[in-house]
């Protein structure tokens, strides 16, 4: 018997959340792969605790802090077409691979070449891996009412990678901090290769109808036939194509647009350099308490908050909590700004950047966080859910990597500031032009979009 058949039987009428929390393993990872350079950055940089004997200079931070970005931005092209080829499970492990490689590197790296290469690697792990989660998991919940809160894990999956990093990172050696990720890897390679079915929709196009029929049982699908029928609809829509299909029609485009800009408001709100640097802006800042231990409080309420948004995402309207959550950070990215601008003239104000960071956490938390990830998942057709995810994916790292290489660039004030504007601008984005997509199936999802 599949080690998969185990699973599904132990967990029974629960399997699809095992399934759920299993393929977030995998966010979890990449969360504390992001969170990595803000602990072991501030290592490099002096002599203890540093393999590699000495104190890297700054443009070596900047090429280790970035690279990952960089990497993961061309990392969904490598990956595009393998999910149709091996199916979505299959591809989602493979993409596992290079972070298992890069993180074993960082376990014994002494060189600072090592570091680059492992960075590059860990980054095209966690270039794919968001969108290839959320498009398999799409096709594995059939209950729409649960399908919000179980795609909105990834939140509160990737706030916990981050804040693991910032609790064990400043306290480890790195040697063993990186032989923590690692080890997390590898579980998580494990567990979805046994533990996790392919996708159903994957397995009707590659074999029979019996064997995606018995997958449908295993999962939340109510009405297994009519579920199977619906797939096979969906399928016979299905062509092959390229990623430039997405351009060449009005049709395409909508979900395309719609999906590229909820990303880039998430990575214009400020959260990039936040994940990435958080110890080093409290180093320059506040002084209540250790830097270490301000971005574990900030990492304690991004968690927190996270999960709470998957609460919310069943209850509230997504435009909702959209518009509430790009008010409350571009607020509280306003004042950072003017707290960074008007710094050296401000006596016994050290507390702000501490307050006003947990706030923007939450507010961030309570729907630019899941919410376009949601998104991602729901709006695509089947037959453009593999290249219109990675196109999406590439651009949001793209995205990704100017908004954290600009914190070595400009000055902190003026990146708040910006930030502010792109959420304000957000707004009028999201209450004039954005579909609902809150308790429909996706079937309905597409007919809305096709108006």
């Amino acid at each position: 018997m599949p080690l998969q058949n185990v699973f599904a039987r132990f967990f029974g009428s629960h399997y699809t959340l095992f399934i759920v929390l299993t393929s977030n393993l995998s966010i979890f990872v990449n969360g504390m792969t992001m969170a990595w350079s803000s602990p072991v950055l501030v290592k490099l940089s002096m002599k203890d605790d540093n393999p590699l004997g000495k104190p890297i200079t700054s443009q070596q931070s900047d090429l280790i802090g970035s690279l990952l970005f960089f990497s993961a931005a061309a990392a969904p092209l490598l990956f595009m077409r393998s999910s149709e080829i091996l199916g979505r499970k299959q591809t989602i492990v493979l993409c596992l691979l290079p972070s298992l490689l890069g993180n074993g590197i960082l376990v014994f790296a002494r060189r600072v070449e090592l570091y680059y290469l492992a960075r590059i690697l860990n980054g095209l792990t966690i270039g794919p891996v968001y969108g290839l989660v959320q498009s398999y998991l799409s096709e594995i919940i059939f209950s729409v009412k649960k399908r919000g809160p179980y795609l909105a894990i990834n939140s509160p999956a990737i706030q916990a990678g981050i804040l693991f990093a910032y609790i064990i990172g400043p306290y480890v050696p790195i040697a063993i901090f990186n032989a923590v990720i690692f080890f997390l890897t590898f579980l998580t390679v494990i567990l979805i290769t046994y533990g996790c079915p392919e996708s159903p929709y994957f397995v009707l196009k590659s074999k029979d109808k019996k064997a995606s029929l018995n997958i449908l049982k295993q999962l939340d699908a109510k009405d297994v036939e009519k579920e199977l029928m619906q797939i096979e609809e969906d399928l016979l829509k299905e062509t092959q194509t390229s990623i430039f299909a997405v351009f060449k029609s009005k049709e395409n485009m909508k979900p395309f647009v719609m999906a590229t800009l909820l990303q880039g408001l998430q990575q214009f709100s400020g959260i990039g350099i936040l994940m990435a640097y958080s110890q080093q802006i409290f180093m320059s800042s506040s002084e209540i308490l250790p830097s270490e231990q301000c971005s574990i409080l900030v990492g304690i309420i991004q968690l927190l908050s996270a999960t709470t948004s998957t609460i919310t995402s069943k209850k509230f309207p997504r435009k909702s909590l959209l518009i509430v959550s790009l008010l409350g950070s571009g607020f509280f990215d306003l004042i950072l700004g003017l707290y960074f601008f008007f710094a050296k003239s401000l006596i016994g104000f050290n507390w702000i950047p501490l307050v006003a960071l947990v706030l923007f956490v939450i507010f961030y938390n309570s729907g630019l966080d899941p919410i376009p990830w949601i998104f991602l998942g729901e709006v695509f057709p089947s037959h453009l859910k593999s290249v219109g995810t990675s196109a999406v994916v590439i651009i949001n790292w793209i995205l990704f990597s100017i908004s954290t290489f600009a914190f070595t660039k400009f000055d902190v004030y003026f990146l708040f500031l910006a930030y502010s504007v792109s959420c304000f601008l957000g707004v009028f984005y999201v209450k004039i032009f954005l579909t609902e997509t809150k308790d429909k199936t996706l079937r309905e999802i597409q007919m809305e979009l096709e108006k």
